[in-house]
């Protein structure tokens, strides 16, 4: 798409990315074991440089306030995914199987879904803080599992290596 990024800077050169939101979508996933895949063409070293502008490409700086969040994620791309076609769908008519979108454009989108969708609803119940007892309730049956500490992952998986 014109006008927005494509590729990144670092060490002196520029990489071309690989654009397309599907990809950014397991973006935690593939700087660790396949970064080739963010490139379009040829592949840096992962330095820190490359982390750094990676991170800003996936989560670019914003100028307007978005209220200061507790850290804890509230979307998870895998588990929700159903969530986001369908919010995609309503609000914009857009089927996400099949259109062609950049991950800034997918991005604000995203961030701009109107209130009338699931998805939104499920962020703002994750996101709750309050003390209402249906609400809370709300928020816990819509909770995202906890993430396991590298170091769990790695206990489950010797487990499972041995008695799985």
């Amino acid at each position: 798409m014109k006008g927005l990024p494509n590729a990144i800077a670092a060490h002196g050169q520029a990489f071309l990315l690989n654009t397309d939101f599907r990809v950014w979508l397991d973006y935690p996933r593939l700087i660790a074991e396949d970064l080739g895949s963010l490139f379009a063409d040829s592949t840096p070293i992962l330095t820190l440089e490359v982390a750094d502008q990676l991170d800003v490409f996936y989560n670019p700086p914003k100028d307007v306030p978005r209220g200061s969040g507790s850290g804890a994620p509230v979307v998870d791309w895998e588990i929700d995914a159903d969530l986001i076609y369908a919010a995609f769908r309503q609000a914009y008519g857009i089927d996400l199987l099949v259109a062609d979108l950049h991950w800034h454009e997918f991005k604000a989108l995203f961030d701009a879904l109107p209130d009338d969708t699931l998805m939104v609803r499920v962020i703002q119940w994750r996101s709750y803080k309050g003390s209402d007892k249906d609400m809370l309730e709300l928020k816990n049956t819509w909770a995202l599992p906890e993430k396991l500490t590298e170091e769990e992952q790695q206990a489950v998986d010797e487990f499972n290596e041995l008695f799985g």
